[in-house]
């Protein structure tokens, strides 16, 4: 899903033009009786060009959830925000408390 947290998208595909594209993007278990639990994650992007049948991996991201993360999305039902330093092609994390983050 994409968009704003209001306004989420499920995509059945976008065009992407010379200008590229930037958007938010949300990851959603969508079982109630699941979760995020802690841990380490990766995420693969791919992205499957017009007239192409074989998807083109585009990014593989690292991604690790604290267990203070995790719980608050279980139980909370607050967000994790992901936030990458281009420096360091590392991630930090941002984790909601009411209205406002609080950075790890």
């Amino acid at each position: 899903m994409y968009g704003e947290r209001n306004n989420l998208i499920v995509p059945g595909g976008l065009r992407i033009t010379d200008e590229g594209m930037a958007s938010n993007h949300h990851f959603l278990n969508l079982d109630d009786y699941q979760y995020f639990p802690e841990g380490d994650y990766e995420l693969s992007v791919y992205a499957r060009i017009v007239n192409q049948s074989n998807p083109k991996l585009l990014s593989t991201i690292n991604l690790t959830l604290q267990s203070d993360e995790a719980m608050s999305l279980h139980i909370k039902r607050n967000g994790v925000l992901f936030t990458l330093n281009p420096d360091t092609r590392s991630y930090r994390t941002s984790r909601e408390e009411g209205n406002k983050w609080i950075q790890h």
